[in-house]
This record gives structure tokens, C-alpha cells and sequence, in this order.
């Protein structure tokens, strides 16, 4: 089976000097001011966009700062990038001016901001600045992505992508009992062996990378850390997870999301095997193929 590894995603490395450009917080702009599209977008500074699975207006109303150390020079800082988003709650009607800033040294697709029950991704920021060249204001592009996030109460967290080896993903035994799939969100029926401390559990897609095949595969890995319990009671659990960060990575790799196998691996308890157990994931917002569309004819 061969990985097909998703192309580079340009980080946004940053540094304060003559070099780089920025005068007063900037909005409006000239160009397209408004589109329909599905996560992840593009817009120009000044362009709007609905957001129809979402239920969602955005708008690229603000470019603060740009600091990024330019192509051409070796900088000392890494800085950041600022812009703001005038974002209209097609549910509630409330209207919400939302900051987001990229700094490096962090996976694009697992860099993010919740707020409003909101998740804003702030994928990439184009042009790449030049130290000597400006660039005007009409030709800023920013890479988005705008999720409505599960209540807090129904989720355990979001998937992380990430290319760290399994060997530091996993810490603690557990032993997975069923795992299912509705509404982008991850079930998984857990047993692990405790009872004295309190479990932290985070899930992570690794490597950053589909397998491909038909469908398209990915490895998922659920980390338990139980800050060494050393008690042997077998504790039940049940765990949520937001899957939505895998088929944005699909939809900005392909350019369209589809059905997904993920294999989920356990980290068996010394009594069990090792499990590996598959699932097959319909993203809400993808048009899966006839073959794995429950509802085709």
C-alpha cells in the first residue's frame, strides 16, 4: 500500500523590521465581494463568503499585520501574521468580529481558534512577502476554514493531525471494545485498566497522509494518559471525537472529500492483542461515491 503525502502547506514564519509592512488595521477592498463555497476557501481582503452547511456569512474585513520574515532575508523572530473576520450567525443573526493571528511551528490543519462555538482555521495567508516588494492590499489572500464546533458537553475533543511516530502518540494500555461514526463525530467504547487518577485521552490521525487505495485510508491513534495509575481496576469509558479535520485535509489535498476508511489502532492491554479496528467515515459535507453512499440506487 503506498501513502500519498499531502503537499507542503506553506508556514507562516514571521520577524519585526524594515523588511516588513504593515500601516493601520485595513479593510474594506475592490475586489469579488461575494461567493458560495464549502470549507476550506479563499478570500481576498474584502471579499465575503456563505458558508450554506455552516449557515454562515464570513467576511475578510480587516488585515492588521504582516511580519513574516521575507524570502529573501534571514531573520532573527519568526513573527506573525493578523487579520480580522466579520463573521453573521445565520442561526442567531449575531455578528462577530473574530481576530485570528498565524504563527509558525504548528501544523497548519491542527492550528486553531474556538470561539461563539466556532472553530476558525487559519490555513495559509498569500503572498509570501518579498523585502522588496509591497504588496498592495488587494491582492491579500487568506486560507480559511469555519466549522459550527459539537457542544462542548457532546465532544471530547478534535482529531489532531500529525506525522509523529505511534511510539510517541500511545502512553497508556487501554482495549477498544466498538467504535462507530454519525455526524462527523468518532464513538469509541473503551476499557482500560486504573482507577486511582484521572485519564486524559486525545485522538491523532498519523501520519498526516491518506493511504491510497479504494477508499482512501487513514491510521488513527487514541493516546491514554493516566499519569501513572497503578491501580488495576477495569474502567469503562465512553469518547467523542470531531473527525471534521480529517476531510478538511482530504478536501484540501484532493480538492473534494469522499469516503474514508480509518483504521483505529489500540494499544492493548497486556492481556490482549494489539486491535486494529475499521470504520468508515461519510463526511457531511462530501458527495461520496455511489459505491459508499448508503442512499445510491
Amino acid at each position: 500500500m503506498r501513502i500519498r503525502w499531502t503537499a507542503p502547506i506553506l508556514l507562516l514564519t514571521i520577524i519585526l523590521g524594515a523588511s516588513c509592512y504593515s500601516d493601520a488595521p485595513t479593510g474594506g477592498g475592490t475586489g469579488p465581494t461575494h461567493k458560495v463555497a464549502q470549507n476550506p476557501f479563499e478570500l481576498h481582503l474584502g471579499e465575503s463568503v456563505s458558508l450554506e452547511s455552516e449557515q454562515l456569512d464570513v467576511l475578510f474585513e480587516t488585515f492588521y499585520s504582516d511580519s513574516r520574515c521575507p524570502s529573501d532575508v534571514d531573520c532573527i523572530w519568526e513573527g506573525q501574521a493578523e487579520i480580522g473576520l466579520r463573521v453573521i450567525d445565520g442561526i442567531t443573526g449575531d455578528t462577530s468580529h473574530i481576530p485570528l493571528i498565524r504563527r509558525p511551528g504548528r501544523d497548519p490543519l491542527t492550528h486553531y481558534k474556538d470561539t461563539l462555538g466556532l472553530r476558525f482555521d487559519f490555513i495559509e495567508f498569500d503572498p509570501y512577502p518579498i523585502s522588496t516588494v509591497r504588496i498592495p492590499d488587494s491582492e491579500r489572500i487568506a486560507t480559511l476554514a469555519v466549522f459550527r464546533n459539537p457542544p462542548k458537553d457532546s465532544v471530547d475533543g478534535v482529531v489532531l493531525l500529525t506525522n509523529q511516530s505511534p511510539e510517541g502518540i500511545l502512553i497508556d494500555d487501554y482495549w477498544l471494545d466498538s467504535i462507530s461514526i454519525a455526524d462527523d463525530v468518532l464513538r469509541m467504547k473503551i476499557g482500560y485498566g486504573g482507577g486511582c487518577e484521572e485519564h486524559d485521552f486525545a485522538l491523532y490521525m498519523s501520519p498526516m497522509a491518506f493511504f491510497e487505495s479504494a477508499p482512501l485510508q487513514a491510521d488513527i491513534y487514541l493516546r491514554n494518559d493516566g499519569h501513572g495509575d497503578g491501580c488495576l481496576a477495569f474502567v469503562p469509558k465512553t469518547l467523542h471525537f470531531d473527525l471534521r479535520p480529517i476531510a478538511q485535509l482530504q478536501q484540501i489535498q484532493d480538492g473534494q472529500t469522499d469516503c474514508i476508511l480509518l483504521n483505529v489502532h489500540g494499544n492493548g492491554l497486556t492481556s490482549q492483542p494489539e486491535q486494529t479496528v475499521q470504520v468508515l467515515y461519510r463526511p457531511s459535507n462530501g458527495v461520496p461515491a455511489s459505491w459508499c453512499n448508503p442512499d445510491a440506487k
